[in-house]
């Protein structure tokens, strides 16, 4: 799984990524001198499987490491982060809307809450109870139980981020890995099978089961340190960038 500190967006911030030959992944935010990086790319600091990410450069992401697809684990977030951020820039809905109305089947509406909203969940603070175990059959609607009112703590929240997956859907008008598709991989450049989200299972199980591809983890963390991917061009506007790198430095990944 992935583990992050928060990232400087400053020249020489590097992001440590590894995919080990378990499957999971780790990373660090760190700071090497450029003179350094060759050494440090040489001494692999603490896996032959570690690559670094710095501004348009990657060096040690070998090839079977850029095409090979791990359980993303907590940075599907991110994927989901940056998604949701696409989206509301292009006007599909508001961070600060409720997302209760657009899942009448799974949330109820009270006008006298507060509601949960896509900003609530990308902070953590949804609210919702964290499930002891995720059984993929399992009706989706038996995990929303709420422990406490939005906004009010942030807590890691995976059932807050499945019913993410849900509005994202719904907002989009298509499953969530075309959304990925149209949204993230086609702009980074990188192929549709990138990301591969399980077609069966309740929406928890396919958010937490998510993989991904050496390629899409190097590509999210350049866009959290210069806003660019390796195309030109900023990706997010600086309003949405700024969201993003503001949520992201104040939860683990």
């Amino acid at each position: 799984m992935l583990n992050m500190v928060r990232i400087a967006v400053m020249p020489l911030a590097l992001l440590l990524i590894m995919l080990s030959c378990t499957g999971a992944l780790l990373a660090q935010a760190i700071v090497i001198n450029p003179n350094s990086i060759e050494e440090a790319s040489r001494k692999q600091l603490v896996s032959d499987e570690t690559f670094f990410v710095n501004g348009p450069f990657t060096s040690g992401l070998t090839d079977e490491m850029a095409a090979r697809r791990v359980r993303l684990g907590p940075v599907g977030r991110t994927l989901l982060t940056v998604l949701t951020l696409k989206m509301a820039q292009d006007g599909l809905f508001s961070m600060d809307e409720g997302i209760e109305p657009a899942l009448p089947h799974l949330l109820d509406e009270h006008p006298f809450q507060v509601a949960v909203t896509p900003r609530f969940i990308l902070t953590e603070t949804a609210g919702f109870s964290i499930p002891v175990a995720i059984n993929k059959h399992s009706d989706f609607s038996h995990y929303l139980t709420s422990a406490r009112t939005p906004s009010q703590l942030a807590n890691t929240d995976s059932v807050a981020w499945a019913l993410l997956f849900e509005f994202l859907q719904i907002k989009g008008g298509q499953p969530l890995n075309k959304l990925i598709t149209t949204y993230l991989l086609t702009p980074m450049g990188l192929p549709v099978d990138s990301v591969k989200v399980d077609p069966d299972g309740n929406s928890l199980w396919r958010f937490t089961e998510m993989q991904g591809t050496g390629n899409l983890v190097a590509e999210l963390a350049r866009l959290m340190i210069r806003n660019r991917t390796t195309k030109a061009g900023r990706f997010l506007e600086p309003s949405a960038f700024a969201l993003l790198t503001r949520h992201r430095s104040k939860m683990p990944m």
